[in-house]
């Protein structure tokens, strides 16, 4: 499948720059470390949490020369974030909420050479980023085809990445230095996640929402990069750390999660007729585990979608397939976009 620049989001982030001038501190208060002797080591400043609506946040902390700001901007001020914004939009929505509180935007700058010891290292003066997460929805066309899509998912290997399965979510990379690619069930999130911790004025919104996107069976896959993956690839910075940029990386590393599949089509069989026909395609003669009624009766609605449970030649029975084709998921007319200030009002 085919995804565009513009179909993928940015979800979470975490930016820090040292500004030459000083400002007003910004923080929840300071943390000192002493060491054994009661001697000072360290100081930091501690993240404050600023509250948006729909019970959202952001952490940002300045101890008078760097700011910090980290958390999902395009969740802030909103109910949910199935469609999000872009990390140039993000960027803005940053510096908007910077300026609502007085502290210096996020700015690009350059490198300069500055020496260390006996070596000379680049400092760059502007904003840089330690974490971005970027990610898109895949529709999958049904609930049942998602089950298939995400069954899949915990088939496959990744060439770096370890993979990890908990539930029906599946990582490659939980816990890696550089990234991690995580795919799951949006509309169980919506339900099991956001649903409980939604504003009672929002819950038929996010009920009807997660409907929608249950019967599409549309599958969320995130990618966390870290500090360490931004550094290797040159998008750490403030300037190359685009949508564009971002985009093209997560359209490549995602590659492998969304070719079409070919899938065994079990769909329309009725759950305790499929029962005896998996117990009869593993080779287990169900005859014996089912009275003769039940046996016929399993028999005669199985006929109809093409499979006979009494040929003992079980090589012989292949499963009918499908073919389930991965789109960009489609976002339902009443959906709420998120509101952006910065095109009412310019912000750097």
């Amino acid at each position: 499948m085919n995804i565009s620049q513009e179909q993928v989001f940015c979800d979470y982030l975490t930016i820090s720059q040292t500004h030459k001038t000083s400002h007003i501190p910004f923080s929840s208060g300071i943390t000192t470390v002493y060491d054994e002797n009661n001697n000072i080591i360290n100081q930091y400043s501690n993240w404050k949490s600023v509250q948006g609506k729909n019970q959202s946040n952001l952490q940002i902390r300045s101890d008078g020369t760097t700011v910090q700001v980290s958390g999902n901007i395009s969740r802030f001020n909103r109910s949910e974030n199935f469609v999000g914004l872009s990390l140039d939009e993000s960027k803005k929505a940053v510096n908007c909420q910077l300026r609502k509180i007085n502290l210096p935007l996020f700015t690009p700058g350059e490198f300069i050479d500055v020496n260390q010891g006996k070596k000379i290292i680049k400092i760059y003066t502007g904003a840089t980023f330690s974490r971005i997460d970027m990610t898109s929805n895949i529709e999958t066309g049904s609930q049942n085809n998602l089950q298939h899509y995400l069954e899949h998912i915990q088939l496959l290997e990744h060439s770096h990445l370890q993979k990890q399965i908990t539930g029906k979510n599946t990582y490659f990379g939980q816990g890696a230095q550089t990234r991690t690619i995580l795919a799951y069930d949006k509309a169980l999130h919506l339900k099991q996640v956001v649903l409980p911790n939604t504003a009672e004025s929002q819950k038929l919104y996010i009920e009807a929402l997660s409907d929608f996107v249950q019967k599409k069976g549309v599958a969320r896959i995130e990618n966390k990069y870290k500090s360490k993956f931004l550094r290797e690839k040159n998008i750490r910075a403030w300037h190359s750390a685009t949508q564009k940029n971002l985009s093209t990386q997560y359209r490549g590393d995602i590659k492998f999660m969304t070719k079409k599949l070919i899938a065994k089509d079990f769909d329309e069989i009725p759950p305790n007729s499929l029962g005896a026909l998996m117990s009869y395609m593993a080779g287990i003669n169900v005859r014996k585990i089912y009275s003769k009624s039940t046996f016929n009766k399993h028999k005669l609605i199985l006929q109809e979608f093409g499979y006979d449970i009494s040929n003992k030649n079980i090589s012989r029975i292949k499963p009918k397939t499908k073919t389930i084709v991965l789109s960009i998921a489609e976002v339902p007319d009443f959906y709420k976009y998120p509101e952006k200030p910065w095109e009412l009002k310019s912000v750097s």
